[in-house]
């Protein structure tokens, strides 16, 4: 009960990159389906802080789980046009190579807000992946 009040208090969640290996059995599985997985940030300079927490909440992660479905963050909506498209651009070129089987996985490439349907902008079918 305590780990759900915690989930939905807060948006982001960071964690010393030397304990985040523990915290999956700390935190539950309510982290994972909410995908709101603890940031690595490294602690070990103190003066070093404020920037790995600026570094940390700037980027984009990606995690590969047992489904079919993977979402990245692109961005958020102050930023322009100009700059989505290039974070898009750069996250498929960046996470594409991390994928099993790599583009040959890749049925579909949509964009989301959180109250909106998804936009496909990639889309190729299970036939035409096997050629």
């Amino acid at each position: 009960e305590q780990r759900r009040a915690l989930l939905n208090k807060y948006n982001i969640f960071m964690a010393d990159d030397r304990i985040l290996p523990m915290l999956s059995k700390a935190l539950g599985t309510d982290f994972y389906k909410a995908k709101k997985l603890p940031i690595p940030i490294s602690l070990t300079r103190q003066e070093a802080l404020p920037f790995a927490i600026q570094k940390a909440l700037s980027a984009t992660y990606m995690s590969i789980s047992k489904g079919t479905c993977i979402m990245i963050r692109a961005g958020n909506t102050s930023m322009t046009p100009q700059q989505l498209t290039e974070n898009i651009v750069e996250i498929a070129a960046g996470a594409v190579p991390k994928m099993p089987h790599k583009w040959a996985n890749v049925q579909n490439i949509a964009i989301k807000t959180p109250e909106s349907v998804a936009l496909p902008i990639y889309s190729k079918t299970p036939e035409v992946l096997r050629e």
